[in-house]
């Protein structure tokens, strides 16, 4: 998603990053999700790959609390989902998402009847 976000095609199909801070961060990542042996004094070399997930969190840090990873300055839960009746603002995504599903089920439903 990082990428996605940060970085487009070129015309000659060549990725383009938004800034540089961006493409050494990207680098950071691959780095850990895909290590190369390096020389050991011992002759032993350990080598851990990480998950996208985890070279994420490596790179970026922890989440923060109430924040939305990527969605740029000052989004938060509920500038990103919009205000909750009661309820947390990810409960109203969860609850907004039942909704579609419960819609399309009854789509799916009135097509079968109609066939």
């Amino acid at each position: 998603m990082f990428q996605m976000t940060q970085a487009g095609t070129a015309p000659d199909g060549s990725v383009m990053w938004s800034n540089e801070q961006s493409r050494q961060m990207m680098d950071q990542m691959t780095q850990l999700m895909n290590p190369t042996p390096s020389d050991e004094s011992d002759g032993t070399a350990h080598l851990v790959v990480l998950s996208p997930e985890e070279a994420f969190c490596q790179v970026f840090g922890r989440d923060r609390p109430g924040r939305i990873r990527c969605g740029g300055r000052g989004q938060t839960l509920r500038s990103w989902y919009g205000p909750s009746e009661g309820g947390s603002s990810s409960n109203t995504a969860y609850q907004r998402l039942l909704q579609e599903q419960s819609q399309q089920k009854s789509e799916i439903e009135r097509m079968k009847k109609n066939h």
